[in-house]
């Protein structure tokens, strides 16, 4: 869903505009959230779930490539760790709200898709307070440089001259999202299934405000020694951060078990 929703959403917003485009993925995400609310079974649920995650995936590149075009000054991974943090901001924020307002049980969950689907008040309200990329403007006031360039296609990049970097660039795209996030999301149900949803909740606020402070000092961390030696490092603690976690820790020793996490969640959002 995320990948589907980055094609569609982010040709949307090179043609439209970036504010329209996050504007149309934030309807998509919030709405289909709310719409989750109503499912009666999981496929429908499945359904919801790819297109929730389609308006994720569309938002992200729209608003780097907004945020980047406005302060085009600005170093990229100081970019991306600022966008980075206010995700960890809102998965913290939701912890809380697990921890201390109301557990997520597999009896009581459907309130979390009405939470979802609260930003859809910003995606009305986006396009009355958030200005247009000025680049994308003056493209467009140019006659649009997208028109003047040749028609290329997204089949282009897996042509033979481009296909071994577009399988390279997947790959370094897939792997700290598989890591990361697919560690994090098992530690959460791994605590769940150890009959504790405090622990749960716990676990998603000892991932997410290291991943805040992570996230925050990222962009310094690659411009100190370089991105791709950032990117080696933080893929190796993350590797021995998850082996260590999930092979010499245990929800039952919950202590030690969230330590590993905030580990994992620091150099993750690094």
């Amino acid at each position: 869903g995320g990948a589907a929703g980055g094609l569609v959403f982010g040709r949307i917003g090179d043609r439209f505009g970036r504010v329209k485009g996050m504007t149309a993925a934030i309807c998509c995400y919030s709405g289909m959230s709310l719409l989750a609310y109503f499912v009666q079974a999981p496929w429908q649920l499945l359904i919801m779930r790819f297109l929730v995650c389609m308006g994720m995936g569309g938002m992200w590149p729209n608003g780097v490539a907004l945020m980047s075009e406005v302060w085009s000054g600005v170093s990229r991974p100081l970019l991306a760790g600022v966008i980075g943090t206010a995700a960890n901001i809102g998965i913290f924020v939701v912890g809380n709200i697990g921890l201390y307002v109301r557990e997520v049980t597999i009896d009581d969950w459907r309130w979390v898709m009405i939470l979802g689907g609260t930003p859809i008040m910003l995606g009305i309200l986006i396009p009355f307070i958030v200005p247009e990329s000025p680049r994308w403007l003056a493209q467009k006031a140019e006659g649009s440089a997208e028109e003047k360039k040749p028609s290329v296609g997204t089949a282009e990049i897996f042509q033979s001259a481009l296909l071994p970097v577009t399988l390279i660039g997947i790959l370094l795209a897939t792997v700290p999202l598989f890591g990361s996030w697919g560690s994090s999301n098992w530690a959460a149900k791994w605590a769940e299934d150890a009959g504790s949803d405090t622990l749960k909740a716990q676990v998603v606020i000892w991932r997410s405000l290291p991943g805040i402070v992570g996230s925050f000092l990222g962009g310094w961390f690659a411009s100190l020694v370089g991105r791709r030696r950032s990117y080696l490092l933080n893929s190796l603690v993350c590797l021995a951060s998850a082996q260590c976690m999930f092979w010499f820790t245990s929800p039952a020793d919950p202590g030690m078990f969230l330590i590993m996490t905030a580990v994992l969640g620091f150099f993750s959002g690094i």
